[in-house]
Parts: structure tokens; sequence; C-alpha cells
């Protein structure tokens, strides 16, 4: 299991990023673009993946990870709770995440 607050430092780990509330949870951002956030309470995480590195994680034994509903989870954001991972697959799809952002942002 993984805390928010665990959460919240890998994120905030990442080069440039910092955390503003977004609704009810953390979002995590680099150049005012989210790639992660986390509702503290309800342990529900969110990371910005590109569609081909959600579909890897879609299939992980388990069922840990899934799509968000919508348009959202069809661009690759993809959902799991806190709950059902460790640190080394947290850190991995956070760092997935925001090197996304930030691969997008040299363009």
């Amino acid at each position: 299991m993984v805390s928010a607050k665990k959460f919240g430092e890998i994120a905030l780990s990442m080069t440039d990023t910092d955390v503003i509330p977004h609704f009810d949870k953390q979002a995590f951002r680099k150049n005012k673009k989210i790639f992660a956030s986390v509702h503290p309470e309800t342990l529900l995480a969110m990371v910005k993946l590109t569609p081909e590195q959600q579909s890897v994680y879609l299939q992980s034994p388990g069922n840990i990870c899934y799509a968000a509903s919508g348009a959202w989870g069809r661009s690759g954001c993809t959902l799991f709770n806190l709950e059902n991972v460790h640190i080394p697959l947290t850190r991995e799809l956070i760092k997935l995440a925001w090197g996304n952002i930030s691969s997008s942002e040299k363009s």
C-alpha cells in the first residue's frame, strides 16, 4: 500500500512539479499540465499515460490499473487505488506520466 502522502512525495520529486488543488484531489503539474492526481481520502490515483503505455498496465495481473471512463480513458488516463500497489509501481507510473508531459513540452 502507498499513502496519499507518499504518492505526493514521489510526484513532487519530479523536476519542475508543483501541486495544486483540483476539485477534491491534489493535482501534480508540470508547466501547468496535470500528469497525476490523487484523492487523499479514497486513495484513488490517476496518471496520464499514452494509450500504448496504458494498454500494458491494463493487462497487468490483478487488475490493478483501469482506464478512466470515456474520452479521458481512451486518451490514456489510467486509474488505480493506492491500497493495491507498492512504491516501485507507483514510482514507475508517475515517472512515465511526468515524462509524457515533459516530452510534449519540448516540441
